[in-house]
């Protein structure tokens, strides 16, 4: 996995989530427009900060070593996995997620749909949460839910890659057999 220091900008989050008001509807219009934290950060005079995207490289690797004919599928078929995997959780059409989570391939941030939005973040947190051992707890405190609904959320991310689910044990062991 790459990494970023001085600053760790992968460690800062896009959004400010604490700084929404669940109870405060007009609040949190007001934040739409809102800059992210990252974008307070400007490079040194004479260097850049360089932006790379490893279109979910561990989601990759994942669907390869289990051989999740899901995941494949829409890894092969260039679909953003995780309004894919959003799309399986829900029973809902891939076009329409895409569509709603990421305002579709033009990425038009007038169709996205808050709700959504969040079901995508949701997903892409239970994804990679799930590859590095998170359980319903860790994704409970990181998605601000409850331990039933974050553990809802994991048995259906496991029912959408059930070649993963089966997998994700083995892979455990031997990290541990082997001391990686």
């Amino acid at each position: 996995r790459m990494a970023s220091n001085h600053p760790n900008i992968q460690q800062i989050p896009r959004e400010i989530p604490w700084a929404e008001r669940p109870d405060d509807k007009k609040y949190n219009e007001s934040l739409k427009n809102r800059y992210g934290l990252r974008e307070c950060f400007k490079a040194e005079e004479g260097k850049k900060f360089i932006i790379m995207d490893y279109s979910a490289q561990e989601m990759c690797i994942a669907a390869c070593v289990s051989l999740d004919p899901f995941m494949i599928s829409a890894i092969n078929d260039d679909k953003d996995l995780h309004c894919y995997t959003v799309s399986l959780m829900e029973g809902a059409d891939y076009n329409e997620v895409f569509i709603k989570a990421k305002g579709g391939p033009t990425e038009d941030k007038s169709l996205i749909e808050p709700e959504w939005k969040a079901k995508r973040q949701s997903a892409k947190t239970a994804s990679f949460g799930s590859l590095y051992g998170a359980g319903a707890w860790n994704l409970a405190q990181q998605l601000r839910v409850t331990y039933e609904e974050a553990k809802e959320l994991l048995a259906k991310y496991w029912e959408a890659y059930p070649r993963l689910a089966q997998a994700m044990p083995s892979y455990g062991e031997m990290a541990l057999k082997h001391s990686y």
